[in-house]
């Protein structure tokens, strides 16, 4: 948000230096409280009743020599996603497990979980401790993972998910019959249950 254009359009006989000054004191003073906002979007959007998709995502960029990086928890609507949760992480790179379970917490703490038809997000959203905490909650999860990632066949072979859908044609899918052992991204036994490419 830029203040500065703001400013401009603020009905006052003040100059807009001092219109300026006076947002910069309020954005600095004043709390907000993130649950109540979590709630006035979920009622703008009437979600309330609804049952939706939840979908995760991470944005990272530079604001002079500062990294900006934002985990995102949204709510799917009508092809967007509606952000209702974020978290500044003071980091670069990528979330770990707990901020993501940190945050879908926060979600649920407010909203509750039967209305969670499930979790959608990127590859970078991996991990067993994370996929785990999912499972125990009963919270289906959609998320990409690497070709490469390692998995067991159904021969307690390793292999890449990949050769699960080599010989696909573009469009198709494939929904595994059997569960396939994977690593999570740390180490631990995992489950894929249904895949498509």
């Amino acid at each position: 948000m830029n203040l500065a254009l703001l400013a401009v359009h603020i009905d006052s006989d003040t100059d807009i230096g001092s219109r300026y000054r006076r947002m910069q004191r309020f954005f600095s003073q004043v709390f907000f409280n993130y649950n109540d906002i979590a709630h006035f979007l979920m009622g703008m959007f009437a979600f309330s009743g609804q049952q939706y998709y939840l979908t995760l995502d991470r944005t990272n960029w530079k604001w002079g020599k500062s990294n900006l990086n934002l985990l995102t928890l949204a709510v799917v609507y009508q092809g967007a996603a509606i952000p209702v949760y974020w978290m500044v992480l003071n980091k670069r790179g990528n979330s770990n497990q707990r901020e993501r379970i940190a945050l879908l917490q926060r979600f649920i703490s407010q909203f509750g979980r039967n209305n969670i038809l499930g979790v959608l997000a990127d590859r970078e959203f991996i991990g067993g401790q994370w996929w785990k905490w999912l499972s125990s909650k009963e919270i289906p999860y959609l998320i990409r993972i690497k070709g490469n990632q390692l998995m067991t066949d159904k021969h307690k072979k390793e292999a890449h998910v990949r050769s699960l859908f080599a010989n696909l044609k573009p469009g198709k899918r494939r929904v595994l019959r059997h569960r396939r052992d994977v690593s999570g991204g740390m180490g631990l036994a995992q489950w894929l249950k249904a895949a498509q490419w």
